[in-house]
């Protein structure tokens, strides 16, 4: 991507990226990362034959998500500052992640940890870019992704909150069955007490005209 291709890539296609202090990385990057080469570009962004290499990005993912970036300038400017750009799957940030200082030597390094969109793809393409006294860049490169761990916790909770509420569904119809139950029981003892009754008025007025006759 051109360096004027990137600054007018606000508004369209926007990837929003949510930006988190991070940890040191080491330079290894952790299992299944990608090293970015970083070059020197003419001011139009084209590669000359000659690209100087001026340091490497880092790039990773996580369980949770997440893309982790370490930019390494070992041979920026002196004293400068730099903005650092990302694209990922194509679609970059209007505004800069981060900026990237250095030393008297040109030296100097920045962590970043962004959240990445969902996808159903195994790998996400990433680009950096960098933009201050001169122009630097990566070449486009896949970085694996990591199966998402969040997504299958909330999978596996929202699968246990199922049973839980099927669990209880069932428990409130038990209880309807039992007091169901309850109430034919209740509405059986009234009826056999009116026959008691019944019985017992019945015997009374036998025992009446008994004493009549007499």
């Amino acid at each position: 991507m051109r360096r004027r291709d990137l600054l007018k890539a606000g508004g369209v296609g926007i990837l929003a990226f949510a930006l988190r202090s991070l940890p040191a990385v080491g330079a290894q990057g952790g299992s299944g990362a990608v090293k970015l080469t970083l070059y020197r570009r003419d001011a139009g962004g084209e590669p000359p034959v000659d690209s100087e290499i001026v340091g490497w990005a880092i790039a990773n993912t996580t369980g949770a998500g997440e893309l982790i970036i370490l930019v390494n300038l070992t041979e920026g400017q002196p004293n400068a500052e730099y903005d650092v750009f990302l694209t990922v799957n194509g679609e970059g940030s209007p505004d800069g992640l981060g900026l990237l200082g250095t030393d008297d030597n040109g030296k100097g390094t920045l962590h970043l940890r962004l959240d990445l969109p969902e996808t159903t793809e195994s790998t996400v393409p990433v680009q950096a870019f960098l933009i201050g006294p001169d122009f630097l860049d990566s070449d486009e490169m896949p970085v694996p992704l990591k199966t998402r761990k969040k997504a299958k916790k909330k999978a596996k909770k929202k699968v246990a909150k199922k049973k839980v509420a099927k669990k209880k569904a069932k428990k409130k119809v038990t209880k309807k069955k039992v007091a169901k139950k309850k109430a034919k029981k209740k509405v059986a003892k009234k009826k056999v007490a009116k026959k008691k009754a019944k019985k017992k008025v019945a015997k009374k007025k036998a025992k009446k005209k008994a004493t009549r006759k007499e």
